[in-house]
C-alpha cells in the first residue's frame, strides 16, 4: 500500500471518478474532458472500469473529450468480452451507449447528432468523424 499521491496523475482522476460514481449512485454524472490525464494505453481498461462502476452504481455518464483515441478505445471496449479475469462481457453496454457529436453550422447555429454503437462501427467502417467540429 502506497499514498494515492505516489500514483500518476491517471490514476489519481481515475481514483476521483469512482468516488464521484458512488457520491452520485442512481443519478447522473457529468465529467468534462474525461481523457485529460489518462494516457492513451490505458484507454480500454479506463472506459471498462467506468463503465462498470457506472452499472454497479446505476449512474449516467455524460462525458466530453476532443480526443480520437478515447472515442475510439470506448467503442472497441464496447465491441467485445472483457479481457479482464471478471469475465464480464461489455457487450451488454451497447443499447446504452451513445456519442453526441456537436457541429456549428453556417448561421451560427449548433446542431446536435447522437450516434448509437451501431453508427459507431458503422462510422469506423467507413471512416467518418464523429466527434463534430467548428466549436
Amino acid at each position: 500500500p502506497m499514498p494515492l499521491f505516489t500514483y500518476g496523475e491517471g490514476a489519481n482522476k481515475l481514483f476521483r471518478i469512482l468516488c464521484e460514481i458512488a457520491i452520485c449512485k442512481g443519478k447522473r454524472l457529468m465529467i468534462d474532458e474525461i481523457d485529460t490525464g489518462i494516457h492513451y494505453s490505458r484507454f480500454k481498461s479506463f472506459w471498462r472500469t467506468i463503465l462498470q462502476a457506472a452499472k454497479a452504481y446505476d449512474v449516467q455518464i455524460f462525458a466530453t473529450t476532443h480526443n480520437i483515441e478515447c472515442v475510439e478505445y470506448f467503442r472497441e471496449v464496447l465491441e467485445s468480452p472483457s479481457e479482464l479475469e471478471t469475465g464480464e462481457d461489455m457487450t451488454e453496454y451497447q443499447d446504452l451507449a451513445r456519442i453526441v457529436s456537436l457541429k456549428v453550422k453556417e448561421d451560427n447555429s449548433v446542431k446536435a447528432r447522437v450516434y448509437d454503437y451501431e453508427y459507431m462501427e458503422y462510422a469506423k467502417d467507413a471512416n467518418r468523424e464523429l466527434r463534430g467540429g467548428g466549436l
